[in-house]
């Protein structure tokens, strides 16, 4: 059987007795009140569709407003006359169980268990006995909305807070806003597959969206669609697609004068070089120390070369503190020309040990000492027989000797005046320069002797006898008298005049 609850001209609700039931409420189906306002729905079930004979009774306050909207269209039954638009509502519902306690969502109002007003509830047991009850307002719990005094599921893509409350108006879901590196799918905010990316805020109640690759920056790569930086000592141009499959770095290739140091590619020390091409990536490498050449120095870590006049050996290390460079010292007959050491000139000479590095020094030209002369800026030995003064100089034009003239009494012999032997004489002018020449013996005359290589008078009373006949040995004078036949004469014979003489 079915009841009707009507406003004045509106009816706000249809209820069977059924559906009490599935509502939990304890129904007597054979004590249902089927009248509404005196007019009768059924008269087929005997006393139970007449009006009141009693006065009515006073309301409990209505929770709801009044009117209520009119979510559902006016029922009648057949036959039936619309209610008396004056007449006033009949509280909802218009009677319910008469057992002495309320069932669930009922509560006790004038000693009858009431229905709980739309979006209320109570729990059973309230005592009709007793004082007037009331039930609780029904509060949604998160994700609900409140529809004509219901909690509704939230639409797909909102979201609620917990606490709406059903008994009063309806409320509404706020749309659900993704958080970043999300997107909506289905009205859901979905985390955005690995290697991609998406602002925050898109809204789930609209329709799918999508996230964006993440590109990866300079110097990174892709691991497990993640952007990771590049090991030590390699590098990755930006680009790289995190949502795709991984990436590698290349390794850097260090260049000329250049060193791994911590896997970066570092200038090499001054004074040092590297021919480039060292991996960053892998061990410490070093750069070579640069060894100077022979006469130069370092300074500030570079090979240079030395100053005018000095010298140095090879292998300086640049890398190291400055070296310098050794003065060069002239050899013997050597002078300074330009912090050079140079040959003197001919005829010249100079000691040795002057210093390159300063100032030009000059060689003193050869004196020729005695009995010498310059020939081609030589001191050379007069030639045999032949003297000259000393001071000839060497660094001049060729000298000559003057040929030595013999003395009076002096002969030529191997180029030297000798004196003539004893008993002998000679011219003076004779050239020593020139061959061999001798004296001329020196003739006695009459009545003299020789007495050691001299001619001598002989005593008075004497003449000249000649004992011996070689040269000069012995000379007598005898006596004037003629000899005895038993007296030996020596002879000398005289020197010849025809000597021949240069």
């Amino acid at each position: 059987m079915t009841g009707y609850i009507n406003t004045v001209g509106n009816p706000t609700s249809l209820l069977t007795v059924a559906t009490l039931a599935d509502l939990g409420y304890t129904v007597d189906y054979s004590k249902a009140d089927m009248s509404y306002n005196g007019y009768s729905m059924n008269n087929d079930v005997p006393g139970c569709c007449n009006p009141p004979q009693t006065a009515e009774p006073t309301l409990p306050p209505t929770p709801y407003p009044t009117p209520l909207p009119t979510p559902y269209p006016t029922l009648n039954p057949t036959n039936q006359p619309s209610p008396n638009p004056t007449q006033k509502p009949t509280p909802f519902p218009v009677s319910a169980s008469l057992a002495p306690t309320c069932a669930t969502n009922e509560y006790v109002f004038n000693n009858a268990c009431t229905l709980c007003p739309p979006g209320t509830t109570n729990v059973a047991g309230d005592d009709t006995s007793g004082g007037n009850t009331s039930c609780d307002a029904v509060l949604c719990p998160s994700n609900q909305r409140v529809v004509s005094n219901t909690c509704m599921d939230c639409p797909a893509g909102t979201s609620n807070e917990a606490g709406d409350d059903s008994s009063g108006l309806d409320t509404t879901c706020v749309p659900l806003l993704c958080s970043a590196n999300e997107f909506v799918s289905s009205n859901t905010c979905t985390d955005c597959p690995a290697g991609t990316t998406n602002a925050q805020g898109d809204d789930a109640s609209s329709s799918d969206t999508t996230c964006d690759p993440i590109l990866c920056g300079v110097n990174e790569r892709v691991l497990s669609n993640t952007c990771v930086s590049c090991p030590a000592g390699t590098t990755n141009t930006a680009g790289d697609n995190a949502s795709g499959v991984n990436t590698e770095c290349t390794s850097i290739e260090c260049g000329v004068n250049e060193y791994v140091l911590n896997n970066a590619c570092t200038p090499c020390p001054l004074g040092s070089t590297s021919s480039g091409g060292h991996d960053a990536s892998r061990e410490d490498t070093s750069c070579i120390a640069t060894l100077c050449p022979s006469n130069q120095k370092v300074s500030n870590n570079v090979c240079v070369p030395c100053e005018a006049g000095t010298t140095n050996v090879g292998g300086d290390n640049a890398s190291g503190p400055n070296t310098v460079c050794d003065a060069v010292l002239c050899d013997a007959n050597e002078f300074v020309s330009s912090n050079v050491c140079t040959d003197c000139p001919a005829g010249t000479s100079n000691s040795q040990g002057n210093d390159s590095s300063g100032l030009d020094t000059s060689c003193t030209p050869i004196e020729c000492g005695v009995n010498e002369r310059v020939l081609n800026n030589v001191c050379v030995a007069c030639l045999p027989g032949t003297t000259n003064a000393a001071g000839d100089l060497a660094s001049g034009s060729n000298t000559e000797c003057s040929s030595t003239v013999c003395g009076v009494n002096e002969y030529v012999l191997n180029n030297a005046c000798t004196p003539c032997p004893a008993g002998s004489t000679n011219d003076s002018g004779e050239d020593a320069s020139g061959s061999d020449t001798s004296c001329i013996a020196t003739q006695c005359l009459s009545n003299q002797r020789v007495e050691s290589n001299s001619c001598v008078e002989c005593s008075p009373g004497k003449d000249l006898g000649y004992l011996l006949s070689f040269f000069f040995l012995l000379n007598l004078c005898q006596d004037t008298h003629p000899p005895s036949s038993s007296t030996s004469y020596f002879l000398l014979p005289t020197f010849r005049d025809d000597k021949r003489r240069r």
